[in-house]
């Protein structure tokens, strides 16, 4: 046993490490070892108890926890940048037709219209994505809120249906007022 895991043992002061074993077929494995010193009737360390635990499933869900953040955040990379490409896209197309020869004043103020509609998803995109910043930082916690619940498909026109609320309500996350909402 090293001299500093003996130290802080014979200090009562139980020491946790994570080492890697070799089993007698000579394949390794992740373990937590825990070192408390062995006392006896006078308080002298007679000994020290050593107690080892594989660790190979919790480091296995750890490397599958690892990956699937990563490809989240592959994914999220990917959602966000054509998200935004799009919006760009129209402003700019607006921006140059704008900058040649358009007929007339109404035309300009269509495609005026334009640059500011996706100028403001633009703002809402970004809006959005401080949000999610804030929550996966833990600045910002989500606040359990109850929200209606809507009864029955919606029309053509995305209203629904003249049906009345159920009786009950759905509790759901939502952002605090200083936070931003999801657009």
């Amino acid at each position: 046993m090293r001299q500093t895991q003996a130290f802080k043992a014979s200090r009562t002061i139980e020491d946790i490490y994570e080492l890697t074993y070799i089993r007698k077929d000579a394949s390794r494995f992740p373990a937590v070892v825990s070192v408390t010193a062995l006392r006896d009737a006078q308080n002298a360390i007679i000994g020290y108890l050593l107690i080892g635990t594989d660790n190979t499933a919790r480091k296995q869900v750890e490397a599958e926890l690892l990956n699937a953040r990563v490809t989240m955040q592959r994914e999220l990379v990917a959602n966000v940048s054509h998200e935004l490409s799009t919006p760009i896209s129209v402003i700019l197309g607006s921006i140059e037709t704008l900058m040649g020869e358009v007929g007339n004043a109404k035309t300009r103020r269509n495609f005026l219209k334009i640059i500011e509609n996706h100028a403001k998803r633009l703002a809402g995109l970004v809006k959005n994505l401080l949000l999610v910043a804030e929550l996966a930082s833990g600045a910002t916690k989500p606040v359990p809120s109850l929200i209606p619940l809507a009864v029955g498909a919606p029309d053509q026109s995305g209203h629904h249906s003249g049906a009345k609320r159920p009786p009950f309500r759905s509790k759901a996350a939502t952002v605090p007022d200083k936070a931003a909402t999801l657009v």
